[in-house]
Order: C-alpha cells, then structure tokens, then sequence
C-alpha cells in the first residue's frame, strides 16, 4: 500500500511521538535483508531496520480478511515488513498457500506469515478489537501466534452478526475500510461468511464504499500489477443478481474492465436509490449491512 504521510504518522502515533523520534515508511522494494525460503519457498526478504532492532513490536489490529483469516499477528510482518517477491509469492492463487475467511488454523497463507514472522525475529505483538466506532473493546498481547488466537476469539464475538436469508436488497458497507476502492471487496466478508445467501437468486446487490483516497494504490493488485490481471468482476460470486456500486470518488475507468461490465456504478445514493425503485416495488425488504468489512454472519 501506499506509504504513510505525515498527517497519517500523527493520527496513527501522535503529534509527540511525530515531532520527537525518527518515524520511517517500510518500502517493498528497497532496503530489505534476504533470510532464505519459508517450507512454502516464499523468499524472506524483510525490512533491515525491522530485522537490526533489538526489539521488534508489531502494534495492529484484528479484523476479517479473506486470506489469512483475520488480519494482525504474522501479517504484521509478512506482508507489513516485507518484500516484493514475499508478498507476490505469499498472495498468489495459483499456488500455495491458499487461505481462507475466518479460518487461521488450518491456513497455510496464514503459516507461511507466521513462519516469516518468527524467523525475522518478531519479539511480540500488540493487537486491538474494535468496535463499529472504532473503540478498542479488546487488547492482547504477547506471542505472535498465541496472543492472537486469543484476539481472534474475542474478534468473532465482537464481530458476530445475526443475517436474513433471501431477501431482496443486501447494501453492503465497507466501512471502516472504505478510505480506497481497492479495499472495497472487504465488504463481502459478512456475505462470504453466510451459510445461505443473505440476497435471493433474482435480488440486487448494493456494494457502497466511500473511497475518499479514490481508487487507492496497491503493488500487487492494482491496475496492470502482478496479480492485477487475476482478479475478474467483483460480481462473480452473486450470480444474475443486480450489482449496483454506490462510490462518490471514483469513476468507471476505477473499476476493472470485468466489474465495469457486469455493475451499475452511482455516485450519489439518489441515483441507487433510483436503480432499486426500477427493479424493485413496494414491500421490497432491505438488509443494510453498515460495517460489512468487519461483521461476519452467525
């Protein structure tokens, strides 16, 4: 992902830490340190000032994430630290490791990172469980692995949500990760994760994402990137149900020539609002999803 500004380095470690210490952006493609192959021959290219520290704290977060499971713990490292190549390897499909949503044990995306992790020589995390606000509800810390199985436990309870089956609309947030539209297809997680379709067969899927950076930046998946061209229509997992995007800050050529296809792109909610009265009558039932990125189906 894109570095951090300076704006960015105060809200996330505050004016003081900015103003007083050397604050430095991890780069993938410069200044790392080569420590051989994880058992999933990922290259372990890490951070040198990460892997010459005498004490290395990763400070994150735990939420959903359809590859290793949750995010925090390893992925601090592995992709937060590391190369190019160590996330190429690390994220590609068509090979393992292949991961899963809400599943870190028997993951072997998540086992390469916490493989990488160890051998860099991770002293121990900090990781937070927040709430739709934002507020931490629960902290752990500790054991890279160890400390975050137990912040996983706690996540899926914070994160459980009760979900419809089969009705006609599903609008699907993904706040709180909605600064950038590469981000967007976080809002499925609470779909992914329903044992039966929230949305009937003949229903519309409503994907809202604010993107206040626009379209965003990323090394790997982003437009004419490595693993850009492996991703097809965001529609793909809905079948012939109706895809609307509701996205003030991007445009048609934002979307990948698949998505842009298969969706209805509306930058205001008057024109999805529209979309919906000319596909759906009265009694229509909605199911709004309002932090979709971080709620899983129960």
């Amino acid at each position: 992902h894109r570095p951090m500004t300076r704006q960015d380095c105060i809200l996330k470690l505050g004016q003081e830490i900015v103003d007083n210490y050397q604050v430095r952006n991890h780069h993938v493609y410069e200044n790392l340190a080569y420590l051989g192959k994880t058992q999933y021959n990922t290259p372990i290219f890490v951070n040198r000032d990460f892997l010459t520290a005498d004490v290395k704290v990763c400070v994150g977060s735990i939420n959903p994430h359809g590859g290793p499971g949750f995010g925090g713990g390893a992925k601090l490292v592995l992709p937060g630290v590391a190369g190019i190549e160590s996330l190429y390897n690390n994220h590609r499909s068509d090979i393992p490791p292949h991961g899963g949503l809400n599943e870190v044990d028997d993951n072997a995306m998540r086992a390469d990172m916490e493989e990488f992790a160890r051998r860099a020589g991770l002293t121990a995390i900090v990781n937070v469980v927040v709430n739709e606000k934002r507020e931490i509800v629960a902290c752990v810390v500790g054991d890279v692995v160890a400390a975050h199985r137990v912040g996983v436990g706690l996540a899926r309870e914070v994160f459980a949500t009760p979900v419809p089956r089969g009705w006609d609309v599903g609008v699907f947030s993904t706040y709180p990760k909605d600064v950038e539209w590469v981000q967007a297809g976080m809002a499925f997680n609470v779909w992914h994760s329903a044992q039966e379709p929230i949305v009937h067969a003949s229903g519309t899927i409503v994907l809202a994402c604010a993107s206040s950076e626009g379209a965003g930046y990323h090394s790997l998946y982003g437009p004419e990137m490595r693993l850009g061209a492996s991703r097809g229509s965001m529609k793909h997992p809905f079948g012939n149900r109706h895809f609307i995007i509701f996205s003030p800050n991007i445009n048609q050529f934002d979307l990948n020539p698949a998505t842009r296809a298969d969706a209805v792109l509306c930058r205001t909610w008057a024109a999805v609002v529209a979309e919906l009265r000319k596909r759906h009558g009265t009694g229509t039932k909605v199911a709004v999803f309002p932090c979709a990125a971080i709620q899983l189906a129960v």
